[in-house]
């Protein structure tokens, strides 16, 4: 069942002073230095009894929370610049250690915003545009197979569908198209 030695169940004592040195914002290495048994012996701890592992997670949130409510009187005692300076320095080494403790709680937190208008109106009537321009000239291909038709006129208005088409697209105000059915009426 034992990995290796450092697999041992920790005893009632041990599992005490992690627990007290969880509360006191210790490492779970420092605990296991302190203790003098391998750090790896107290998370196999963790594995084996769920319930002790959310005393120290509690304990080590109540560590943290001490630690950010600490930075609110860090500059209370300074007299010069440089206890000023020494201030910063702990109050950044108190804001990294919490947030690598516990990143989804302390980290910054990046505000996005998805409410953001798109309007897709110029793509749809190009879109449309194309479609009827693809059915004009299908209907134009089976009818070159049956018989043989005058296509200056055709063509003549397809090209100027397909000028007001793509002036929709770049100022689909001005042009006054605002459908398929605008496009079929220039025919």
């Amino acid at each position: 069942m034992f990995r290796n030695h450092h697999d041992k169940p920790l005893t009632p004592e041990q599992k005490h002073t992690i627990l007290e040195m969880s509360f006191h914002g210790h490492s779970i290495l420092s605990i296991a230095k302190h203790l003098d048994i391998h750090g790896a012996a107290i998370y196999y701890e963790f594995e084996r009894d769920p319930e002790f592992h959310l005393e120290v997670q509690k304990h080590r949130e109540y560590a943290n929370d001490h630690l950010l409510d600490a930075l609110l009187t860090i500059t209370d005692g300074c007299k010069d610049k440089i206890d000023v300076l020494k201030a910063r320095l702990k109050s950044q080494n108190i804001l990294a250690t919490v947030t690598m403790r516990n990143p989804k709680k302390y980290a910054p937190k990046l505000q996005v915003d998805h409410n953001v208008m798109v309007d897709l109106s110029p793509l749809l009537r190009a879109g449309e545009a194309r479609l009827q321009l693809d059915k004009v000239s299908n209907q134009l291909d089976k009818a070159s197979k049956t018989e043989t038709i005058d296509l200056t006129k055709t063509v003549v208005k397809l090209e100027k569908v397909a000028s007001v088409a793509s002036a929709a697209i770049e100022t689909p105000d001005a042009t006054g198209v605002t459908s398929s059915e605008d496009l079929w009426k220039l025919l």
